[in-house]
């Protein structure tokens, strides 16, 4: 994986972003609430997968679950 591709992808829209939180003030805040939840939820997931003996089924399990946040994503943006 290109190491810093996603904070190329997120420098090159930051003023889009700061934009659509100014816009969107609402939207900005209901979605820092959803970061907390969704980060409390995806760290119980990564101290699940830390308890799995092989490494190399540990990243397997980590690529099934950002694949299924972007495929959670894709689905209800796309």
């Amino acid at each position: 994986m290109d190491d810093g591709k996603t904070e190329r992808i997120v420098l090159a829209h930051a003023e889009e972003i700061e934009l659509a939180r100014k816009l969107y003030p609402k939207v900005s805040e209901d979605l820092e609430i959803f970061k907390k939840n969704i980060k409390k939820i995806i760290k119980e997931l990564y101290f699940d997968i830390q308890s799995i003996d092989k490494e190399n089924d540990q990243e397997l399990v980590r690529v099934l679950v950002i694949n299924a946040i972007h495929k959670m994503t894709d689905e209800i943006f796309l």
